[in-house]
């Protein structure tokens, strides 16, 4: 199969976007300007992105559909690629323009990419809002685009494809005989596996087994979330995102007490938002689906993106903030070989082995299925020292695809001593989404609290 043909997830993320799933994701970066923002800011952020984008394939490619739809699309490069298509202006005041950016979808006909820079001279800062797809994402891109915006940064991805480059722009009649010969390698390695589980009956049985177990767990997970009504929650395109900021020490304080991670406490703290906010009768855990990316180092030059996905349970009908901590942990402790995720990922592999006159069927269904009701993703944040044009950092806030059946997606990251997250929702559910921001702090304060009070009592007691 050719390396530069996006994968399975990704073309059921991209064929879901037409009902207005987006699967963007991006982030927030505020600059400080003390002495005001730099004349000909935006050329000059253009000329360096020019300068510097050879060193950045991965930016300059964009989708190249398969006839028929018998494949996945599949990686090409950009022909016509240009600056001036992906960096634009954002007039007027930084909350609106945010929820205006991110309620579009990107375009198909260049690299799914966007970079646009909002001025706000008067505050002395300007913010770079970046917007990009979540498959693009999938490999070096997050890296390589910081990497042709920060200062003293260098372009450390490695580009997909043979060679380290993908193909050009190629004819429909190309770009079917690729799709034609990709579909028959799957399947040449779908018959050796057949082989394989022939040849060694016993593992296959047990591998079997466990696929049966992970299947059974998923259907019950569906039963489950259908009798609790639960439906895809976005009512629109229009999107809104809440930001928010809380000094690491606080989450260490309450870690270190109470033997947690910081991504447990923030978990937890986002429990007791949404524990204030459910009416007492319809109380009962809501499940998340917790995505982390941790950069991976391939190398002395070369770096990726380690993801790793976990399904639990928020006990938002819990009461008491540190019960609610523990029940956290003790889920994220948990490990089990097949889970509902893995079930349903299997069923993501089984649809791409489908007749191609069956599949579009099947991923439509497929991609309407979402393991969780609310998304929460961790993403690694930037150096310390990211500035841009001599102007530093100030605030940087990743924002998470909210897709349909998540109620909020919300996404955190460890940046100069604090967390900094952002809550992304339909613009409709934006009152309840400010409840929750605003319930975040107060379930951290209630931990902070709690975590002091049982140090105090250990402290005496020793």
């Amino acid at each position: 199969m050719s390396s530069a043909r996006i994968s399975t997830l990704d073309s059921l993320l991209l064929s879901a976007e037409q009902h207005g799933d987006y699967a963007h994701l991006g982030w927030v970066a505020v600059f400080s300007a003390p002495d005001g923002v730099p004349q000909g800011l935006f050329e000059a952020l253009a000329k360096r992105i020019g300068e510097r984008i050879e060193r950045a394939p991965q930016l300059r490619w964009k989708l190249a559909t398969v006839p028929l739809g018998l494949q996945r699309a599949q990686w090409v490069e950009d022909a016509h690629f240009s600056v001036e298509r992906h960096l634009f202006r954002a007039p007027g005041a930084l909350a609106p323009m945010i929820d205006e950016i991110f309620s579009i979808p990107l375009r198909r006909d260049r690299p799914l990419w966007e970079l646009w820079l909002c001025e706000e001279p008067e505050h002395g800062r300007f913010a770079l809002i970046g917007k990009v797809h979540r498959c693009v994402l999938a490999g070096s891109g997050a890296e390589q685009l910081r990497a042709v915006v920060l200062d003293n940064a260098r372009a450390r991805g490695r580009a997909r494809g043979k060679g380290g480059a993908v193909g050009s722009e190629a004819s429909a009649e190309r770009l079917l005989l690729s799709g034609l010969r990709d579909l028959a390698d799957e399947n040449l390695r779908l018959a050796r596996r057949s082989l394989g589980a022939l040849r060694s009956p016993l593992k296959s049985a047990r591998g079997g087994a466990l696929a049966l177990r992970g299947g059974l767990r998923g259907a019950r997970g569906l039963i489950e979330s259908g009798r609790r009504g639960k439906a895809p929650r976005i009512r629109s395109s229009l999107r809104s995102l809440l930001v928010g900021e809380r000094s690491r020490g606080d989450l260490e304080t309450v870690a270190r007490a109470c033997g947690t991670t910081e991504t447990e406490v923030f978990l937890a703290a986002l429990a007791g938002a949404l524990h204030r906010q459910t009416p007492r009768a319809d109380a009962h855990p809501l499940e998340a689906l917790l995505v982390s990316e941790r950069p991976e180092r391939r190398g002395p030059s070369r770096a990726a993106l380690r993801t790793r996905a976990t399904v639990l349970e928020l006990p938002t009908d819990e009461a008491h903030a540190l019960a609610r901590l523990y029940r956290v942990r003790e889920q994220m402790s948990r490990y089990a070989r097949w889970s509902r995720l893995e079930a349903e990922s299997l069923l993501l592999k089984i649809a791409a082995l489908l007749p191609p006159p069956l599949r579009p069927g099947q991923e439509s269904v497929v991609a309407g299925a979402r393991p969780a009701e609310v998304l929460v993703v961790e993403l690694p944040g930037p150096e310390r020292s990211a500035a841009v044009l001599g102007c530093p950092l100030m605030h940087f806030h990743p924002i998470a695809p909210l897709t349909a059946g998540h109620e909020l997606s919300v996404a955190l990251t460890r940046i100069n001593g604090s967390i900094a997250y952002s809550i992304h929702s339909d613009r409709a559910a934006s009152p309840r989404a400010r409840a929750v921001a605003a319930s975040i702090e107060r379930s951290l304060d209630e931990l902070h609290e709690d975590a002091q009070a049982l140090l105090a009592v250990r402290k005496k007691s020793n």
